[in-house]
C-alpha cells in the first residue's frame, strides 16, 4: 500500500465520524483515488 495513501488515511480517519465516511477511506477503494 502506497505511502502517501497510509498518510492520507491518518490525516482524515481523525475528521470523519461515521461509518459511511470511513467507507471513503478503506483499502478496497483506494483505486478509486
Amino acid at each position: 500500500m502506497p505511502y502517501d495513501y497510509l498518510v492520507t488515511l491518518f490525516e482524515e480517519l481523525p475528521k470523519r465520524q461515521t461509518n459511511e465516511s470511513l467507507d471513503d477511506l478503506l483499502p478496497w477503494n483506494i483505486k478509486r483515488i
